[in-house]
């Protein structure tokens, strides 16, 4: 259920073996090994997540173990930490252009099931029937295809099909304007907003924050503080 819900996200898993200095080097290679067994079949990618072999708590490494390795892997850690901080308003502002995206979408789709449900609709017919006609199969009207076909959207972006039967019958198709009507002299039109936002705004961001780091360096060894981070609560 947890790699379920991790699914797409598998480069962001970080997997820490406490405690190694109680176990023999044979063991612990046997934890290992079937640490990744059990792993393979529930994580679906080339490269394996990142594994920490150490015993992180304010204590002396057990006599007769990889001191220097496990030494090596908190280190590790404590970078990989560093570089999770640094990255954060970078992660912020590539979900927000995400959400951004998202957003983007669900108006316009909304605002072509509310188009198409005008062009359809007569005198004499039964908003119920006709939207319902519509919500049940939008490839008969292309509803879909013709978001496609007008805006740069990538049809994996797309949401499923049958969310919008939910989406509709909760908010009635009735109570949506057309996007034209969310314009205005003064404050332009929502959507351009959104997409100058999606486009160039927050591009612009996102190259604002990179281009204050030097790729491939640590946080160290790109502020020159001279030395490796260090577990402030250890006991040497």
């Amino acid at each position: 259920m947890l790699f379920r819900q991790l699914k797409g996200r598998e480069s962001q898993i970080r997997i820490i073996l406490n405690k190694a200095d109680n176990l023999a080097t044979q063991d612990l290679m046997r934890v290992y090994g079937a640490l990744f067994w059990s792993l393979a079949p529930l994580i679906n990618v080339t490269e394996p997540p990142r594994v920490y072999v150490s015993s992180f708590w304010p204590y002396d490494y057990a006599p007769d173990t990889s001191r220097d390795l496990f030494k090596r892997e908190e280190i590790s850690l404590l970078e990989d930490l560093n570089q999770v901080i640094e990255n954060r308003m970078e992660n912020k502002v590539a979900f927000i252009r995400q959400h951004g995206i998202r957003v983007r979408i669900h108006g316009l789709l909304v605002d072509r099931y509310v188009q198409t449900f005008k062009e359809k609709m007569s005198y004499f017919s039964d908003p119920e029937l006709v939207f319902k006609e519509i919500v049940d199969d939008p490839d008969k009207f292309y509803i879909f295809k013709s978001i496609l076909a007008k805006t740069n959207i990538s049809k994996f972006d797309l949401p499923n099909r049958d969310a919008y039967r939910d989406f509709f019958g909760v908010n009635p198709v009735t109570n949506f304007k057309p996007l034209t009507a969310q314009c205005s002299y003064m404050g332009g039109c929502l959507l351009e907003k959104i997409e100058k936002a999606i486009t160039n705004e927050l591009p612009a961001l996102l190259s604002s924050i990179n281009s204050g780091k030097q790729p491939g360096l640590t946080s160290c060894e790109a502020t020159g503080c001279g030395e490796k981070p260090k577990n402030r609560y250890r006991k040497n």
